[in-house]
């Protein structure tokens, strides 16, 4: 394969891996402030972050299918891209009012899986406070996908690299309590999540309007071109997407609720592992949606076999970077965990040795988990999201979960039983999402010829 093709891959999926990265690397640093004021703080980090992340991509998953829908416009379609922009915008209002709800009530909801008392007295502030947030959170999704279908998501990288910097200081003092502000912990967090999405929403706001060559499309306008058509049409594509993702990520989501039946530290382990393990997600995320951008470019165009080539090349992209991720977590663990707490207090001992086993495995995890992604990434941009929405979640709900409970409490494996299970669900998904792309592209070669 040429080397022409990789680089074509990373050019359009390295912006986005690095704004995923900046946007995700501010909720890590956030987390290991909350950390230093102790496991149990940590683990209703764990609590409030699995739940939050599930919810949130249900909600604004859809918004994916923005840069798809844009990527197949020309700058010249002015009025078109008008309309993507603002019917995202309501399809995407119209899906975070039960999302909200379920913030508001999410104590309740704590308490029918059973999770201690003190983690969900912590985890109920934030989601309070996060409701304010879900607005800005689809605007800015909305946004950040119209840069990426108009292959400019190297604007996106620079207003979440100022993000970052926003977003880790409010969260050293907010968090901390530093200048003269009370210790608010978890809830620092949402608060230095919310004041950044305020001045996010307000960077791409003046850019669009300021910007010479983006003012013509008169996007940020009370104008409303929003219509039915374009809102099914994002809700047809985006919406598999999003129930996939969040679908998915719930998934996991009650597999942390397992992970905190075994007990808080256990939790705090797992908080240690994930937000690790969420840095290299966001590289085959990026690279699965790079793929989308160019094989949707490559379908519109008849070149059949351009969609094979950028799959593969993703393919081969994915594998190898997860492969060193892997060796890393093998090989470095302590290195690691020493940002969430002290690797020489004896007292930790135990959450070191359970974030090892996590991490260990997360490796196994990360691996299959970015074929099934980028391969699902290449059905989407043939425009097939029903495919990887439905195996998805047959496979999490249906193969990891129950591998999950069956390995950590039927046969005691634990904490690093229950993520196993994941490795089974995935590895299943991509080999189907694999054959399934392969048995498409055939089909599309056998009528071209």
């Amino acid at each position: 394969m040429e080397l022409a093709v990789y680089k074509k891959v990373l050019r359009i999926s390295a912006p986005i891996i690095g704004t995923s990265l900046a946007s995700i690397f501010a909720n890590i640093i956030g987390m290991i402030f909350v950390a230093r004021l102790g496991h149990v703080q940590l683990a209703a980090g764990a609590l409030a972050s699995s739940t939050y992340i599930a919810l949130l991509v249900l909600a604004t998953g859809s918004m994916y299918a923005v840069s798809i829908l844009i990527a197949g416009t020309t700058r010249e379609d002015i009025t078109i891209r008008k309309c993507i922009f603002h019917s995202a915008i309501v399809v995407g209002f119209c899906l975070i009012i039960p999302i909200a709800v379920f913030f508001y009530f999410c104590g309740f909801i704590f308490q029918c899986f059973h999770q201690p008392q003190a983690l969900i007295d912590i985890a109920v502030g934030y989601f309070h406070i996060m409701i304010f947030a879900l607005p800005l959170i689809v605007l800015y999704m909305v946004l950040q996908q119209y840069f990426i279908g108009t292959e400019r998501p190297s604007i996106n990288l620079k207003i979440t690299m100022l993000s970052l910097i926003s977003t880790t200081v409010l969260s050293y003092i907010f968090i901390l309590g530093k200048l003269a502000f009370p210790v608010l912990g978890l809830k620092g967090l949402a608060w230095a999540q919310l004041i950044s999405l305020v001045f996010i929403c307000g960077l791409y706001s003046y850019y669009l309007i300021k910007k010479g060559d983006q003012q013509k499309y008169q996007l940020m306008t009370w104008q409303l071109q929003a219509n039915v058509n374009t809102c099914w049409k994002i809700v047809k594509i985006g919406l598999p997407i999003g129930i996939q993702y969040g679908a998915e990520l719930a998934a996991m989501t009650i597999a942390t609720y397992f992970i905190g039946w075994i007990g808080i530290k256990v939790l705090a382990a797992a908080q240690i592992s994930s937000q690790i393990s969420m840095l290299a997600v966001m590289v085959f995320l990026g690279l699965s949606q790079g793929t989308a951008v160019l094989i949707s470019q490559a379908m519109s165009q008849k070149r059949i076999k351009d969609c094979i080539i950028y799959n593969k090349a993703a393919n081969i992209l994915g594998v190898s970077l997860m492969l060193l991720v892997t060796a890393i977590l093998v090989c470095f663990p302590e290195y690691l965990i020493h940002f969430y707490v002290n690797v020489h207090d004896i007292n930790n001992q135990f959450i070191i040795h359970q974030a090892k086993i996590l991490l260990a495995v997360s490796g196994l995890v990360l691996t299959v988990d970015a074929v099934r992604n980028i391969t699902a990434g290449a059905l989407r941009g043939i425009h097939d999201s029903k495919t990887p929405m439905w195996w998805g979640i047959l496979c999490q709900w249906f193969i990891a979960l129950p591998m999950a409970y069956l390995l950590g409490f039927t046969l005691h494996y634990g904490a690093g039983g229950i993520r196993f299970g994941f490795v089974i669900g995935f590895g299943l998904c991509a080999a189907i999402l694999v054959f399934r792309f392969r048995s498409k592209m055939l089909a599309q070669v056998g009528q071209a010829s």
